[in-house]
């Protein structure tokens, strides 16, 4: 058996012809594979769902590949009184929906599917057979309990799948979408540990902690009585990176390093903090990073809220002679020490000494 299995893509109106490229991809993965399974939040909301349906059935009806939809909780919102079902998203398309799990069989593996629930209540009574495949592998979208110490400030308003209602169908393997962070945990069943896997999302949508970084699908690959995962990275989604600089230390030239390995599809963010003597100063600086980097990425973010404004500091020789300071000892130590954190103690050492300057005056 070969799967690929995607989560959180977010399919939206807004950004319609971005996350279309990213499904493009997905399923041209999908190419020479037994199937691909979708683990929810697929589409941004039901409204998305409706309007990108017809692009999302021409993809997957020229893929030729049967395509499991687990449904998330993003589908749900504005559904009202309809169903996902109710979606022709393409002939081989199985939406999977409901307060039931689904059960499939692939080539010697066996696949419960359970959709998002509100609220996972009445599972213990559901007639669940004994397991007759070499391995059982449980898909769903959420947060299994037990498996998340953190989550996003956008991700902790699901229910929590119950870790009981993973014992019940004595899987080997949980694969869940719904964290946006691609995050392996291990889960505390009565008498074993579960593994727990979260591909994370297929693109960028929040700009939040958990996506920072490169975007991932799985690979499930299962033979000869193993299972191998893979983490594939999807190119059309780009990077989330995150970065904090001081407007007095060496921001241009960590930037322009920086940008060699940066791709057009990532998206960038700068925080820059220090202090400088006016606003038309700051406007400046973060007016010629913009034009110099803006169109490189999909998106250049700055974050200027951090720098302060303080009046003749150009006239404070403590600075000056401390700037200078650190900037020899970095050339010196740059061999031995990362410029990261050189970096991070000339930000901690300027921000004592204005510290000190404002108290004094």
């Amino acid at each position: 058996m070969n799967i690929i299995i995607a989560s959180d893509l977010h399919l939206s109106i807004k950004e319609k012809e971005h996350s279309l490229s990213i499904l493009e991809e997905i399923f041209m993965n999908t190419i020479g594979k037994d199937a691909l399974f979708l683990l929810g939040d697929i589409f941004d909301s039901f409204t998305d769902a409706e309007e990108l349906r017809g692009d999302f059935k021409r993809l997957a009806n020229n893929l030729k590949k049967p395509i499991y939809y687990i449904v998330g909780n993003h589908e749900k919102i504005g559904i009202l009184d309809r169903h996902m079902e109710q979606l022709n998203l393409g002939d081989r398309v199985i939406i999977i929906d409901g307060p039931m799990y689904s059960q499939f069989y692939i080539k010697g593996v066996d696949i419960i599917a359970l959709p998002y629930q509100d609220r996972y209540e009445n599972y213990y009574q559901w007639k669940i057979g004994k397991k007759e495949e070499d391995i059982r592998i449980f898909l769903s979208h959420g947060i299994a309990e037990g498996s998340m110490w953190f989550t996003d400030e956008y991700e902790d308003n699901v229910a929590a799948i119950p870790k009981d209602l993973l014992e019940i169908f004595s899987s080997d393997i949980v694969i869940l979408g719904h964290i946006h962070q691609k995050f392996e945990a291990k889960v505390m069943l009565e008498n074993r540990n579960i593994d727990v896997i979260y591909p994370g999302s297929s693109r960028i949508c929040r700009l939040s902690k958990s996506e920072v970084g490169e975007k991932y699908i799985i690979s499930l690959r299962y033979e000869d009585k193993n299972l191998n995962i893979d983490y594939i990275s999807l190119q059309r989604a780009g990077k989330y990176l995150r970065y904090e600089f001081n407007i007095n230390g060496a921001l241009n030239e960590n930037l322009d390093i920086l940008s060699n390995d940066w791709n057009r599809e990532d998206i960038i963010e700068v925080k820059i903090s220090g202090i400088v003597e006016s606003d038309i100063e700051a406007d400046k600086i973060i007016k010629n990073i913009e034009s110099k980097y803006k169109n490189k990425v999909r998106k250049f973010i700055i974050s200027s809220k951090s720098i302060l404004i303080l009046n003749n500091i150009s006239k404070e020789n403590i600075l000056t002679e401390f700037l200078s300071v650190s900037d020899n000892y970095k050339k010196e130590k740059s061999d031995d020490i990362s410029a990261e954190i050189l970096e991070l103690a000339k930000i901690m050492g300027i921000e004592r000494i204005v510290t000190a300057i404002k108290g004094r005056k």
